[in-house]
């Protein structure tokens, strides 16, 4: 699934974007198909594929509203789970049932530390991780009894998990790492290993490669 601007976005012609969808199994590549097509300042982002493969998590916006909904493949249509007025999620992360829904915002106003939130899939309940630290990107375990997320309780970002269930946090977090740097959790694959994005003062590296042997030359 990718999120495309039109080719004419910023330009003279129209400014949309467009949610689409295509089949990469072997064989012929299917057309990509638009499940959602919208003017800029309405637009559908991708957030996560649901558990069940036929419903997108996606991240909406409505002028200065930010909303969090579902998208179903079949036929396109969308429905809004939650408002986040202004508030922006860096990640939104389905459990591996699919009942519940990680995300982190500020719970106060502008500047204020984010929080996690576990917003149930139907919209009936949510609950909070709340500490005055900074909680951020959060990641459920494979069997869903755990979130991982980066904080900064410590004084300095770190790994940190805490154990819920039925969508609420069931004990204090425990930290798993710390001075973990410029971390960005990225994904937890069903068997456990944790992905991440980590850079260093900013600085980035470009690479020659020769596509045929697929080996880094240079």
């Amino acid at each position: 699934v990718v999120d495309d601007m039109s080719p004419n976005f910023g330009c003279y012609g129209e400014k949309t974007v467009e949610l689409r969808v295509t089949s990469i199994a072997a064989g012929e590549p299917a057309p990509p198909r638009t499940l959602v097509r919208a003017e800029y300042a309405a637009a559908a982002y991708m957030g996560a594929w649901m558990p069940d493969d036929r419903q997108l998590l996606v991240l909406r916006t409505d002028g200065p509203t930010w909303q969090i909904g579902i998208v179903t493949i079949e036929n396109g249509s969308y429905r809004s789970l939650k408002s986040l007025e202004w508030r922006r999620p860096n990640v939104l992360s389905p459990s591996p049932d699919g009942r519940f829904i990680a995300y982190d915002v500020p719970e106060g106003e502008v500047g204020s530390p984010l929080d996690i939130f576990l917003l149930a899939a139907d919209g009936s309940q949510e609950a909070v991780v709340r500490n005055p630290a900074n909680d951020s990107f959060p990641l459920w375990s494979p069997d869903g009894s755990r979130l991982v997320f980066l904080s900064d309780r410590t004084g300095s970002k770190a790994l940190w998990t805490v154990p819920v269930r039925d969508g609420r946090p069931t004990a204090s977090a425990s930290l798993v790492r710390s001075n973990v740097g410029s971390m960005t959790p990225l994904a937890v694959t069903r068997s456990g290993t944790f992905y991440y994005r980590s850079s260093t003062g900013g600085l980035r590296n470009l690479y020659v490669t020769d596509l045929d042997s697929a080996q880094v030359t240079k």
